[in-house]
C-alpha cells in the first residue's frame, strides 16, 4: 500500500502515491480509503500489519461463497472416505473367505489323491481274512464303499466350488462398481450438428459446463473431468429426428458427481434445454437389473394403492437400491 497507482474502483479518480490508497488482494484494484469508508486508524493498521487482509465488497461476497462451498465439499469428502474405508474392510473379509475356501479345496484334492491307495489296502486286508468263495462278495462291498466315498467327496467339492464362484463374482462386481463410482450418464442432451468431431465435442462439453456451473451452481472445472464421451455410434438420421446419444462423464472425484445429483431439483426452474435432461448412475448389469426390478415393484405398488395416500420411489446408490413408501404431502 506504499505506492498506489490506477483509478479508484469506486469513484474512478486516479489513486496517486500521495493518496491514502488501498488495494484489493483478489482483484488488484485500487480504492481511496475514504471511498470505501476506511478510517485513518484502520488504514494505519492495514498498512502496518501485513497479516491483515482487505478485499473489496464484490470480492468479499465471492470469497464467502467459495469458503462455504469448500466447507461443504470437505464434509462430503470426509463422509466418502469413511465409506471407502468400510468398503475396504468388507473386501478384506471377502478375500479372507476366498483364501479359506481355497485352502479347504486343496485339502479335499489331497484326500482324493490318497483315497485310491487307502481303498486298495483295505480291500487286500479284507480278502486275506476271508476265503476265496467270498472274494466276489467282498469286491462288491468295497466297490460300494468306494462309490459312497467318492459321492460324498464330489458333493463337498461341488459345494466348495460353488462358494468360490459366488465369492469371486461378488468381488469382481464390487471392483467394477467402484471403478464406475465417479461416473454419471446424461440423457436427452441435444447433439451438435456442426461439422467435425472436435467441434461437436467442444459444443457438448461447453453445454455441460454451463449446466453444472450456471444452472446447478456446482463449481466444476475442466480439470475435474477425466473422461467425456457420447455413447454409441453417431446416426445423422436419428439426430435429425430429434434423438440423441447419452453422454458418459467420468469425474476425478465422486464428490462432485454426488453434488450434481443432489442439486437436480434446480432443473425445475431452468430453461427448456435443461429441464428435459435425465441423470443416472453408471451401473453394472446386476445393478441395472436390480433397479429395473424395484421400479416395476414401485409401479405395481402405486397401482394397488387406491387411496393415493402414499407414493413409491426407488432410492439409493448402485448396489444399495431400496424401495421406499413415502406419505404424500398435500
Amino acid at each position: 500500500m506504499a505506492s498506489a497507482c490506477g483509478d479508484c474502483g469506486q469513484c474512478g479518480v486516479n489513486v496517486s502515491g500521495k493518496d491514502r490508497g488501498i488495494e484489493c488482494e483478489i482483484c488488484d484494484r485500487w480504492y481511496h480509503s475514504k471511498c470505501v469508508n476506511i478510517s485513518d486508524d484502520t488504514y494505519k493498521t492495514l498498512k502496518k500489519d501485513k497479516s491483515v487482509h482487505w478485499y473489496c465488497e464484490g470480492c468479499s461476497k465471492g470469497v464467502t461463497k467459495l469458503l462455504e462451498t469448500i466447507s461443504k465439499m470437505q464434509i462430503k469428502q470426509d463422509k466418502m472416505e469413511s465409506e471407502i474405508n468400510n468398503m475396504k474392510t468388507k473386501m478384506n473379509l471377502v478375500i479372507d473367505q476366498v483364501n479359506s475356501l481355497v485352502t479347504d479345496s486343496g485339502k479335499i484334492q489331497d484326500s482324493l489323491k490318497n483315497i485310491d491307495s487307502v481303498v486298495v489296502t483295505k480291500f487286500n486286508d479284507m480278502v486275506k481274512e476271508h476265503n476265496s468263495e467270498q472274494e466276489t462278495t467282498l469286491k462288491e462291498v468295497v466297490k460300494g464303499e468306494v462309490r459312497d466315498q467318492f459321492a460324498g467327496m464330489d458333493m463337498q467339492i461341488n459345494s466348495v466350488n460353488s462358494k468360490l464362484d459366488e465369492v469371486k463374482s461378488m468381488t469382481l462386481a464390487e471392483r467394477e462398481r467402484e471403478s464406475r463410482a465417479a461416473n454419471i450418464i446424461m440423457y436427452n442432451v441435444k447433439e451438435s450438428t456442426v461439422e467435425g468431431l472436435e467441434n461437436r465435442w467442444v459444443d457438448d462439453r461447453g453445454f455441460c459446463m454451463d449446466l453444472f456451473n450456471k444452472v446447478l451452481g456446482i463449481p466444476v472445472s475442466e480439470n475435474d473431468i477425466k473422461r467425456f464421451v457420447r455413447l454409441g455410434k453417431r446416426d445423422p438420421t436419428s439426430i435429425a429426428s430429434g434423438k440423441s446419444r447419452p453422454i458418459l462423464i467420468q469425474f476425478r472425484d465422486r464428490i462432485i458427481k454426488n453434488m450434481i445429483l443432489e442439486s437436480l431439483s434446480k432443473l425445475k426452474n431452468a430453461d427448456d434445454n435443461y429441464k428435459r435432461i435425465i441423470f443416472t448412475h453408471d451401473m453394472i448389469k446386476e445393478d441395472r437389473d436390480d433397479y429395473k426390478k424395484l421400479v416395476e415393484e414401485a409401479k405395481k405398488s402405486q397401482e394397488e394403492n387406491t387411496s393415493g395416500e402414499y407414493i413409491y420411489r426407488v432410492k439409493g446408490t448402485p448396489g444399495k437400491f431400496v424401495l421406499l413408501k413415502i406419505r404424500r404431502r398435500y
